[in-house]
């Protein structure tokens, strides 16, 4: 990796990575539990929810900025991640806490592989990204760690709510 712009997005990857897996690793069995979101339909998140949303999107972006580097765009238009969260999420409880720790682990670590053998010029192929908008690849990187980062904050106000 000799380019800049791979090691700055390897830096803001990294610092966000750290800092959500720092405060996995401190998680009690009771913590797994405790709400993190509630929507208006009723649905409620636990920590558990979120981790295991978190380790099935960076492997779904992940696939998607790899197309969208070639020149794909596997996004429709009309997604919707709010169904697409909620299967996830259902689906979480084939999973034990460590499996889903373990798959949020290697999907960084495919992220920072990817990161590395990506030609630059690749970095700048835009597409469309589930929430909607049209990013270059390299902003997906970002949106990526930003999205890790996110959570990880609310993960830590719901434990300090209780």
């Amino acid at each position: 990796m000799t380019s800049r712009r791979k090691r700055e997005i390897l830096t803001r990857m990294s610092q966000h990575h750290t800092t959500l897996s720092n405060l996995l690793a401190t998680l009690s069995p009771e913590q797994w539990q405790l709400v993190v979101y509630t929507s208006e339909d009723s649905d409620q998140w636990s920590v558990r929810s979120v981790i295991a949303h978190l380790a099935s999107a960076a492997a779904s972006l992940l696939t998607i900025a790899q197309a969208v580097a070639k020149g794909n765009n596997p996004v429709p238009t009309d997604f919707d991640s709010s169904r697409w969260n909620k299967r996830v999420v259902l689906h979480s409880t084939d999973y034990r806490n460590s499996e889903l720790l373990q798959q949020l682990s290697d999907a960084y670590c495919d992220w920072l592989s990817y990161l590395e053998a990506i030609p630059d010029h690749e970095l700048d192929h835009a597409g469309r990204h589930p929430s909607g908008a049209i990013m270059p690849v390299a902003d997906m990187f970002i949106h990526y760690a930003r999205h890790e980062a996110s959570h990880a904050a609310d993960i830590l106000s719901a434990i300090n709510r209780h």
